[in-house]
């Protein structure tokens, strides 16, 4: 209950800490578009996937893969915002509990969004893309994280609280119609029942 009530707390902190109020005299940006998804770290996210997709029968966001080396994950859409099951190598967890890890803020693009947070003064980390290698041997960026170190404890494997800035790029999802998608998946599911809204 208390790691429940720290996370609300932080939640709201962060989306007090983004707002775009603006001033007359100094009109801001807002650094974040929306919250893209939330982590859920667990030693095995393919029985918390499971659950999701085959007991609450929600919509897959992208299916159970391996983006990198000792990295399992998996995603599906919940009304406005993706969960995601996910394990990291050496990740230190307690065995078999799942656990809310942070979230993905969707920027207003990377660079608008790091310079906004440079205004304000919120500090992050550096620039994390993850880089595919296509069967030609061509190289493609798939996605660039940047952690929000002041609202951090650590970088994803030994984070207890990862908050973070995640930029798609386009050729490899368009988030927009992702999002779409998802949105008349679960209106169209049995999930609906359970009173998630789309």
């Amino acid at each position: 209950m208390g790691q429940r009530r720290t996370l609300y707390f932080l939640a709201a902190t962060i989306l007090l800490a983004f707002s775009g109020l603006e001033t007359a005299a100094q009109p801001t940006a807002a650094p974040i578009r929306r919250i893209d998804h939330i982590m859920i770290r667990a030693d095995d996210p393919a029985k918390v996937y499971a659950f999701f997709t085959e007991i609450l029968r929600l919509p897959v966001a992208w299916p159970l893969m391996s983006p990198r080396e000792g990295v399992a994950t998996g995603g599906v859409g919940f009304g406005n915002v993706i969960i995601e099951a996910i394990r990291f190598p050496g990740q230190k967890s307690q065995p078999s509990r799942a656990q809310l890890l942070g979230f993905g803020f969707e920027p207003s693009p990377l660079a608008t969004s790091l310079a906004e947070l440079d205004r304000r003064g919120i500090t992050y980390g550096e620039r994390r893309p993850l880089i595919s290698t296509a069967q030609d041997g061509s190289k493609n960026t798939l996605w660039t994280n940047v952690t929000l170190r002041q609202f951090s404890d650590g970088e994803a494997a030994d984070a207890t609280t990862h908050v973070f800035l995640s930029e798609y790029s386009r050729k490899y999802v368009n988030v927009d119609e992702r999002r779409d998608r998802l949105r008349a998946r679960l209106a169209e599911a049995a999930a609906g029942h359970l009173g998630s809204r789309p």
